[in-house]
C-alpha cells in the first residue's frame, strides 16, 4: 500500500510543469508540498518502527531490479544539492529581477528540496516509480491516439468544442492566452492542436496533437525516456508487454510530429552508436551492420527528399525566419552582447546558471560512461533531454522535478557502477 501511494505522489510531482493536468488544480504546488512533507515523515515512521520488514522488503525488490538501480549508493549526495541550490538561488533571485510571483517561486524551491529527500529516503521504490512513469506515459499515449482519430475522421464536433489552456490552468501555461480555437479535448482524451494550421507530410494533412502536455516539444520530452528505458532497459521480462509498450508511444510519440525532439533524437543515436563503436573498438559484425543501416536510411530519404522538404512541417521548423529557430539561436548566443536586454545583468546570471546546471548534467553523462564502460539507459535519458532543451527550452525544463529526477537516477547510478568496480 506503501508503494501505491509512494508512486502516486512520484507521478504527481513529475508532472508539474512537465503535463497539463496538475495545473487545473489550485494551487498545485502547495498540495504536492504537503504530499512530499506528509510522504517523507511517513516513510521515515515506517522505517523506523518496523526495520526488519523494511530490510526483507528492499532485499526483495532488489532481486528483482536492474544490477545499475539495485543497491544505488546514494551517500553522495553533493553535487545533486549543489545543482538544487543553483536552481534555488537563481528561482530566488529571478523574484527581484522578473515579473513573477514570490509564492510560487519559493514553492518551487521548497518542491525541490523536498523531491531530493523524498527520492533519498524511498530508493527502495526506484523501479516501481519508473514502472508507474512508463505506465503513466503508455495511458497519455493511448488516449492521445484516440483523440487524434477521432478528430482526424471527423468523428468530433471541433468548432463547438474548443478549450483554452490558459483559462483552464488559470494562467499557468500562456501558450493560448487570447486564442479561442487553440486546442480540442475530444472527451478529455488528449489534446489537440487546432489553433495551428493542419500540418502536411508527404501529401498527409492532420493536426499535432500533444497527450496531455501543452505542446508537442513537451509531450516527446515527457515520452521520450519511457522509450530509451523500454529499448536500453530490463524493466519488464515479458517480451510481448514490451515491444506492445514500445508501438503504442511509438505512435503516439509520431504523432505528436515534434521535429526539434526527433532531431534530438538522432543526434542522440549518433551519439549513442559512436560511443558503442568506440568503446567496443569497431567490431566487424556490428559496425558492418550500422554501415548497411545507415546506407539503407539515406537511400530512402533520398527517394523521398523533395516531398518531405516541400512538407509544411519541414518547411515551418527549418525556416531561418521562424520563431523557434529564432529562439534556439538566441538561447545558444546568450554570451554575446545585446543592448536590448531587459535586466541585463540577471540575464547573463540567469544564463550562466542554467549552463552552469547544463554542464554538470553533461558531466554526470560524460563520468558514467568512462565509470561503467558503456552509454548507460541514464545516461542516454540525460542526454536527450540536454539535446532536446537546446532547441530554447532551457529556462523552463530545468526547473521541473521531471528533469532533475533523470539527473538523480544517472548520477547516483554512475556512483553504483564506480563501487560495483
Amino acid at each position: 500500500m506503501l508503494s501505491i501511494f509512494n508512486s502516486i505522489v512520484f507521478l504527481y510531482c513529475i508532472s508539474i510543469g512537465a503535463l497539463v493536468l496538475p495545473s487545473i488544480i489550485p494551487k498545485t504546488s502547495g498540495l504536492a508540498i504537503l504530499f512530499l512533507t506528509f510522504t517523507i515523515m511517513l516513510n521515515i515512521t515506517i522505517k523506523h518502527n518496523s526495520n526488519s520488514n523494511s530490510n526483507s522488503n528492499s532485499n526483495s525488490v532488489s532481486q528483482r531490479c536492474v544490477c545499475f538501480i539495485s543497491k544505488i549508493n546514494y551517500n553522495n549526495i553533493y553535487i545533486p544539492a549543489l545543482v538544487v541550490l543553483l536552481l534555488c538561488t537563481w528561482i530566488l533571485l529571478r523574484t527581484f529581477h522578473v515579473q513573477s510571483s514570490l509564492s510560487s517561486n519559493l514553492a518551487i524551491i521548497l518542491l525541490h528540496s523536498l523531491f531530493l529527500v523524498f527520492i533519498v529516503n524511498t530508493k527502495e521504490y526506484i523501479v516501481k516509480y519508473i514502472r508507474s512513469y512508463i505506465f503513466l506515459v503508455l495511458f497519455m499515449s493511448f488516449f492521445g491516439i484516440i483523440s487524434f482519430l477521432i478528430v482526424t475522421f471527423g468523428s468530433y464536433d471541433i468548432v463547438n468544442h474548443y478549450v483554452n489552456l490558459s483559462d483552464l490552468t488559470g494562467g499557468s501555461f500562456t501558450r493560448d492566452a487570447g486564442v479561442t480555437n487553440s486546442y480540442v479535448f475530444p472527451y478529455n482524451f488528449g489534446l489537440v492542436l487546432t489553433g495551428e494550421a493542419q500540418m502536411n507530410f508527404l501529401g498527409l494533412n492532420f493536426y499535432r496533437i500533444s497527450g496531455w502536455a501543452h505542446e508537442p516539444t513537451s509531450a516527446t520530452l515527457f515520452t521520450v525516456p519511457a522509450l530509451l528505458l523500454l529499448l536500453h532497459g530490463k524493466l519488464f521480462s515479458n517480451n510481448l508487454i514490451r515491444i506492445t509498450l514500445i508501438l503504442i508511444i511509438s505512435c503516439f510519440y509520431i504523432l505528436c510530429a515534434s521535429i526539434g525532439s526527433m532531431l534530438a533524437v538522432i543526434i542522440l543515436y549518433t551519439v549513442f552508436i559512436i560511443t558503442t563503436l568506440y568503446i567496443k573498438k569497431f567490431p566487424f559484425r556490428l559496425s558492418f551492420f550500422i554501415f548497411f543501416s545507415l546506407i539503407t536510411t539515406l537511400f530512402l530519404v533520398v527517394l523521398y527528399i523533395e516531398p518531405i522538404l516541400q512538407s509544411s512541417i519541414i518547411t515551418s521548423k527549418f525556416d531561418i525566419d521562424a520563431e523557434t529557430v529564432r529562439v534556439a539561436v538566441g538561447e545558444l548566443t546568450w554570451f554575446l552582447p545585446n543592448p536590448n536586454h531587459e535586466f541585463e545583468t540577471f540575464y547573463y546570471y540567469n544564463h550562466l546558471v542554467i549552463w552552469t546546471i547544463i554542464s554538470i548534467f553533461a558531466w554526470v553523462v560524460v563520468s558514467s560512461v568512462i565509470t561503467s564502460g558503456k552509454m548507460g539507459v541514464f545516461a542516454l535519458v540525460l542526454t536527450y533531454i540536454i539535446l532536446h532543451t537546446m532547441k530554447g527550452s532551457q529556462e523552463s525544463v530545468y526547473t521541473h522535478l521531471y528533469t532533475v529526477f533523470w539527473f538523480y537516477l544517472a548520477y547516483f547510478s554512475m556512483y553504483r557502477s564506480a563501487a560495483a568496480h
